[in-house]
């Protein structure tokens, strides 16, 4: 399957059509064969036949470029956000130290940070420009991919502070993309990728890949109001497939009270976060797509192993329900619910962190085979999976036992709540107490808090309900919760 996808890929670059377009400006995948030659010819100066590529850019076809010719070049891509601090950069250069770095510019003192920090340490620089005055090769071989080799490392996004960076195979992401492709694109043509996420968030992997092998076009928000407010970015990019995360579409659902146009998407798929059933009936009474899916995984699963395709009677069928399936996991996909969490194995599975010292609590043998620990919590009706909140969010309070997700289910069936985050903090070694922030307009505390006395029992009430008219995101336009956090201190 390795060898097959890659060819196709490769099959791919002698296309005439358009690869990548932001408004005025497009390139074809001829540019990004022509890109990738010329790549060829820098890489052969790197002492390793397999080298570990760091590449830290805006978004821009060369920032594409320069990650898709990483990969099939069988080369190891690790993508760097720029919202990160140098000193994390830092780190992490320590931790894989690259054979390259690939950088966009340095306009910034950062950057020249960077610069100097790499020059110290002796590791190759390049800037995406010197790539493209390179001289492309004449030939070239195709590369003999091997399935259990490390073929790029993505970053998670060190909600508990630390980020830790995940090995994925060539097998374990193309088992993952190819089961996606099936069961959501199927035979689909001419599809517009919108991408309004930072390439090192591992949802980049889901956009840009199956955009390449379907020889589709991508178009990426690049400025700050594309990324919130993609709307018009895709209306005139003719965008009519989305992956992204639920807050993306509440973000919009909060500030477009009336949307003029239909959007009309052909694909929507939304993964990454809960899903609730309040943003699906917004999503069908909007008629943003009727091809709705929910994806579920993670980055340690390359990053996907259930879909579900979304239908406007879900919220009847699954009424009890506050959160939209994820339906069934892919064929060949291993699953086991175990004291109510999820834990998944198969093809999919990631080589694990790179500190192999990390892999021990998130990844066990269960009955001779491998399963990655999701840490969330799941329920199984018929064949269809829902997953019901983090396995952290079950606490003991007052020698109670309590679901902080029952409190979330709660609040989201208030007519103004758009969003909400409920969390428990350690007041001192013996007292904890339960905190609710609250999104949404014209709300009123009080009337929050009554509404849930007539529904949970004392134990479970918030100590403090703070109400926000918008959430702040991290840079993967996730609910930040670090932040909101940091809110109540």
């Amino acid at each position: 399957m390795v060898k097959v996808f890659y060819k196709k890929l490769h099959k791919n670059l002698n296309k005439n059509n358009i690869f990548y377009k932001h408004y005025d400006e497009s390139f074809s995948y001829k540019d990004l064969r022509n890109f990738y030659l010329r790549f060829l010819n820098v890489i052969s100066y790197l002492p390793n036949k397999r080298s570990k590529i760091f590449i830290l850019s805006e978004k821009s076809f060369s920032l594409y470029a320069a990650s898709i010719s990483t990969v099939i070049s069988d080369n190891i891509w690790i993508p760097v956000s720029q919202t990160l601090p140098k000193d994390r950069i830092f780190s992490m250069i320590e931790l894989i130290k690259p054979d390259l770095f690939i950088i966009d510019n340095f306009h910034t003192l950062e950057k020249i940070k960077i610069k100097n920090f790499l020059k110290k340490k002796k590791i190759n620089l390049i800037t995406l420009e010197e790539i493209r005055e390179s001289i492309p090769v004449k030939k070239y071989k195709f590369p003999e991919y091997k399935k259990e080799n490390i073929s790029m490392i993505f970053f998670t996004s060190g909600s508990s502070g630390i980020p830790k960076g995940v090995e994925l195979t060539h097998a374990s992401y193309i088992f993952s993309l190819m089961k996606q492709i099936k069961e959501i694109y199927g035979k689909n043509k001419q599809l517009v990728f919108g991408d309004y996420h930072d390439i090192s968030f591992v949802i980049s992997l889901n956009i840009l890949f199956p955009c390449f092998y379907l020889g589709a076009q991508i178009s990426p928000g690049i400025n700050t109001r594309d990324i919130l407010f993609p709307l018009e970015h895709v209306k005139k990019n003719k965008v009519n497939t989305i992956i992204t995360v639920p807050t993306t579409i509440s973000r919009i659902r909060y500030y477009y009270k009336k949307i003029d146009e239909k959007i009309n998407l052909k694909f929507l798929v939304l993964c990454g976060e809960p899903f609730y059933f309040d943003l699906l009936k917004y999503i069908f009474q909007k008629k943003f797509s009727k091809n709705v899916f929910n994806a579920y995984g993670s980055t340690e699963l390359s990053p996907w192993g259930f879909s579900y395709q979304c239908k406007l009677d879900d919220t009847i069928k699954f009424s009890k329900e506050t959160v939209v399936p994820i339906g069934r996991p892919f064929k060949n996909v291993k699953v086991k619910i175990i004291d109510r969490e999820i834990f998944i194995g198969g093809p999919l599975l990631s080589n694990g962190y790179i500190n192999k010292k990390d892999n021990k609590k998130s990844f066990q043998t269960i009955d001779g085979k491998k399963f990655y620990k999701t840490n969330d919590i799941a329920i199984k009706k018929g064949d269809i999976y829902f997953i019901k909140g983090r396995k952290d969010s079950v606490v003991k309070l007052f020698g109670y036992r309590v679901d902080l997700f029952d409190i979330d289910s709660i609040l989201r069936k208030y007519d103004r709540v758009s969003n909400c985050f409920i969390f428990l903090k350690d007041i001192s070694e013996n007292e904890k107490i339960i905190y609710a922030a609250v999104e949404g307009r014209k709300l009123n505390k009080n009337k929050i808090i009554n509404k849930l006395r007539t529904k949970l029992p004392n134990y479970m009430i918030p100590k403090e309900v703070r109400i926000f008219n918008k959430f702040p995101v991290n840079k993967n336009n996730k609910l930040d919760r670090v932040t909101i956090k940091k809110m109540f201190d």
